[in-house]
């Protein structure tokens, strides 16, 4: 038998392909991503590290400092303290940071500063003993593309017993703790819960998200968003406690950049698919909150979208816009709280404080308690005069448009977004409201 030799030129070409291969594995962020396993503080020696399971490194930090682009941080369960990452941009793919086991890691506090492209998962954040008002989560000013995923947020150990709280544990020296305030452009909140807290979600930066997640027993605004073109969608605010003279919000925002005029504007804020409920607990309960629902008072607004959320609360202002051009006012239900007659929550949307009314706005297929300042409002919307009539079993929770209601396939398709809050298509003739009928 013969042997073939490889030519010369064939054995170029394998050389050179074997060696792209080692230079992609050894360059940051080209080869295979890397888990570095981290344990608590204080579980290992700290020369002992080198990220494998079985010798992992021995703080957060230390491997949030050597992972690359792509890599994950895989938590081993136990107590981690105050977390406190800085002074990292990861280009390219993000830096995934979660526990080994869910719902095994804990920690008192997570902040970041100037942090990019990082992605957090899964994690429990609350402090362990009482004390003056904290922030769980902050991201600082140049963090940003960062994304927090499934958190565990709450005010104390024992945050899910808040009924059962005083006014002591949710003031400062007791629980007094806010959920998480996102600071920077591109963060995001994501179908994480917050439990027993002061003031939910902040956002500053532009671009935040906040979709998914669930704000249970709040003593100040369950969500906030002042940056531009911040999107709120699909988030549910429950049960207000009221300890002091503020007037909690479950949604609030104020204009915070650069107008044109030379005040202050906000763009693109998309409020959407939201429930905000007052209270769920027994009626005669000594902290029983009295919600307003979403409150834009200080505006001026731009391009502003208010859609398919479900409001119900006792104060006034159900959805109160103060300074809007070219707001949507759409397919929302706000009422009050057990469904009788009432001449409370409204909806307005009205000129800025300071007079100016800029216009262009349309508040169409909502029904309400009543409308202000809403030029031919019942035109287009419907007064709920007596919400029992219009809806399936209010006192259960089912605002679904009763056959008979004149709710069902009768709103304005030009302004009806493709879905109801629960993801149904509305089709070519929507009903009025926040809900579809099946």
């Amino acid at each position: 038998m013969t042997r073939t030799t490889p030519s010369a030129a064939t054995r170029f070409r394998c050389n050179a392909a074997g060696l792209l291969l080692a230079l992609a594995l050894l360059l940051p962020g080209a080869g295979w991503a890397r888990d570095h396993f981290v344990a608590p503080p204080g579980a290992v020696p700290a020369e002992a590290g080198d990220g494998s399971r079985a010798r992992p490194w021995a703080t957060i930090e230390d491997g949030f400092r050597i992972a690359e682009p792509g890599d994950r941080l895989i938590l081993l369960p136990g107590e981690y303290g105050p977390i406190d990452l800085a002074r990292r941009t990861f280009q390219g793919r993000p830096l995934t940071i979660v526990p080994e086991t869910p719902g095994t890691v804990h920690a008192t506090r997570l902040s970041l500063d100037k942090v990019s492209n990082v992605v957090i998962r899964g994690l429990q954040l609350w402090r362990l003993e009482r004390g003056d008002h904290v922030r769980l989560v902050d991201t600082y000013p140049g963090s940003a593309s960062v994304r927090f995923e499934r958190l565990d947020l709450r005010g104390g150990p024992d945050a899910h017993d808040y009924m059962n709280w005083t006014r002591a544990d949710w003031a400062d020296g007791g629980w007094r703790a806010s959920g998480i305030t996102l600071r920077g452009d591109d963060n995001a909140l994501i179908a994480s819960e917050l439990t027993g807290v002061a003031f939910g979600v902040t956002t500053w930066g532009a671009r935040a998200e906040i979709r998914g997640n669930v704000i249970r027993g709040f003593s100040a605004d369950a969500m906030r968003g002042l940056g531009e073109d911040n999107v709120f969608i699909g988030n549910r605010a429950i049960d207000a406690v009221r300890i002091d003279g503020n007037h909690d919000d479950g949604f609030q925002s104020w204009a915070t950049a650069p107008g044109p005029d030379g005040r202050p504007w906000q763009n693109g804020l998309r409020v959407e698919d939201n429930v905000i409920v007052e209270w769920t607990g027994r009626p005669d309960h000594p902290l029983r909150g009295k919600l307003q629902g979403i409150g834009l008072f200080d505006g001026m607004y731009r391009d502003l979208v208010i859609r398919n959320n479900l409001v119900i609360v006792s104060q006034y202002h159900g959805i109160a816009v103060y300074g809007a051009q070219n707001a949507v006012v759409a397919n929302n239900t706000v009422l009050g709280p057990g469904g009788g007659p009432a001449d409370r929550p409204w909806i307005t949307v009205r000129a800025h404080k300071d007079g100016t009314d800029p216009g262009g706005n349309n508040v169409a297929n909502n029904v309400a308690t009543t409308y202000k300042g809403v030029p031919d409002a019942q035109r287009r919307n419907v007064v709920a005069q007596y919400p029992a009539r219009l809806f399936r079993d209010i006192l259960a929770g089912d605002f679904r448009p009763k056959p008979g209601s004149g709710l069902i396939d009768t709103a304005d398709p030009d302004f009806a977004p493709s879905h109801d809050i629960t993801g149904i298509a509305r089709g070519s003739t929507p009903d009025f409201g926040a809900f579809e009928a099946p």
